[in-house]
């Protein structure tokens, strides 16, 4: 049996070394060759064909890193691909998986696991100052009023 997963999620991340080569890793052990794609702020798209490489990459400020791409080649029917954009807004990151039931199973599992390992700790801050916030004007504006 054959699968397919399409998933967009929103998630701080912190993709340090460590993680971006478990990610790499989690990819490659799916389907190969894996390459990783970098959009950068100068606007020119980067591609290295292992992950050293990538690491060894300068990200100064002038061309900083603004989303990534971890793409395995479609090849022997199955292929993977995790995107992580530097965004506030929307959703940040992009999983697609296809292939053998059982392998896209645990490999989705493997990179639920992964992205999940990347939140930071400051995260449970960031998604409740949506909410956090208009209740605090609600309260000072009913408090003021009284």
């Amino acid at each position: 049996m054959r699968l397919a997963r399409r998933d967009r999620l929103h998630q701080a991340v912190v993709l340090d070394p460590d993680e971006a080569r478990r990610l790499f890793a989690s990819i490659a052990e799916f389907a190969t060759p894996v390459m990783i794609r970098i959009e950068c702020a100068d606007r020119l798209t980067r591609t290295f064909n292992d992950i050293e490489e990538f690491l060894a990459y300068e990200n100064d400020r002038p061309s900083e890193i603004r989303a990534i791409s971890f793409e395995s080649h479609r090849t022997s029917g199955r292929w993977a691909t995790v995107e992580i954009e530097n965004t506030r807004v929307g959703d940040n990151i992009a999983i697609s998986l296809e292939g053998d039931g059982v392998d896209v199973e645990k490999t989705s599992k493997a990179i639920d696991a992964q992205i999940a390992s990347m939140k930071p700790a400051y995260a449970v801050f960031t998604e409740w100052a949506a909410y956090l916030f208009p209740l605090l004007i609600v309260i000072g504006i009913w408090a003021a009023g009284s």
